[in-house]
């Protein structure tokens, strides 16, 4: 949003460290600014760093050619989001079948105990009837 509305990159970087939680972000972050000021471009930077995927290298590449990178980048973000978002609904429908599993054993284990309990009651009452012959 801050480069369509005519910021220079280069006052963009500092914001995005500046807002950056994760510290190897913000060190990737900041090694690429220092690159983008000697005149390396924004995806050469990128593409040095392991942090920064292959597909989203090659996109900002592109968007750089063409004059169009703000396009491009929030067309990496829409499509990082849905994926990220893909992979947290797939550990939630994981997650969901397991948890179903672990409380039902529980339930179980519970009324097999309370059962057991019921056994040796009757057998310790039935046991003292028999060796005091009351009926």
């Amino acid at each position: 949003m801050l480069f369509r509305a005519g910021l220079p990159l280069t006052e963009i970087m500092p914001l995005i460290i500046a807002s950056a939680k994760n510290r190897a972000i913000i060190e990737a972050l900041t090694t690429v600014q220092q690159d983008m000021l000697k005149g390396e471009g924004l995806s050469k930077p990128m593409a040095k760093n392991k942090l920064f995927l292959p597909m989203m290298v090659q996109m900002v590449k592109v968007g750089e050619e063409t004059g169009n990178l703000d396009t491009t980048i929030l067309a990496v973000a829409d499509s990082y989001e849905m994926e990220a978002k893909d992979k947290s609904d797939a550990v939630i429908a994981l997650i969901q079948p397991v948890m179903t599993v672990i409380i039902g054993v529980l339930s179980v284990s519970s009324l097999f105990q309370w059962l057991l309990q019921c056994i040796r009651c009757t057998d310790r009452h039935s046991n003292e009837k028999y060796q005091t012959g009351a009926p």
